[in-house]
């Protein structure tokens, strides 16, 4: 009985509150670049010519993709290539109430699954800005500091205040986690119960 009472307590709590904890712990980090980015400076053409010490944003259209894992992100001052390995993308919507209770969070993918993309799609970058073995400067991560990529649609004059509102998840408790948790959960408890009916 303890074996059973043991194996509820870790799959249908222990396992989806660290899956939260977690979850929690990665809004907080892409609340606070956003938070970051509405007081770093817009990019220009005289700031692109090389590394920046300060993170920077740049707020434009998809021009071109470049290999799986780089964009080339451009308005009409400025044209740079954006480094996703390893980065994620958060998708966000232009819901007609923005600042609602019922505002879904964004939703984050992987650089792969950006090929369907159309050209022109409004992205919102922030972060550092390095330079690779060619001489190409370039937006990508540093140990100290994430790339903030985000892909949008309505006004980029709110994006960031609508992304800092709508980067809370809508409950916690369910997440990626809880469903492997609840099935291994079931299959683990019918395991114990037919040994214990034998």
């Amino acid at each position: 009985m303890i074996l059973i009472l043991l194996t509820a307590i870790v799959f249908y709590a222990l396992v989806p509150l660290v899956g939260a904890w977690r979850v929690k712990t990665s809004w907080k980090v892409f609340r606070a670049a956003a938070i970051r980015a509405l007081d770093s400076p817009e990019l220009d053409f005289s700031s692109a010519q090389g590394p920046s010490s300060e993170p920077v944003r740049l707020t434009g259209t998809l021009e071109a993709f470049e290999g799986n894992d780089r964009l080339w992100i451009g308005n009409s001052r400025v044209s740079i290539v954006v480094s996703l390995r390893g980065v994620p993308v958060y998708f966000l919507d232009d819901p007609t109430e923005p600042f609602g209770a019922s505002v879904d969070p964004p939703r984050r993918v992987e650089p792969g699954s950006l090929g369907a993309l159309p050209e022109g799609t409004q992205f919102l970058v922030w972060g550092k800005l390095l330079q690779d073995d060619r001489g190409q400067v370039h937006f990508g991560p540093v140990s100290d500091l994430p790339l903030l990529v985000i892909a949008f649609e309505g006004d980029s004059q709110t994006v960031l205040a609508r992304a800092v509102f709508a980067g809370r998840p809508v409950f916690d408790h369910w997440n990626a986690w809880t469903p492997v948790a609840v099935g291994v959960g079931f299959v683990t408890l019918l395991v114990l119960a037919f040994i214990n009916l034998r």
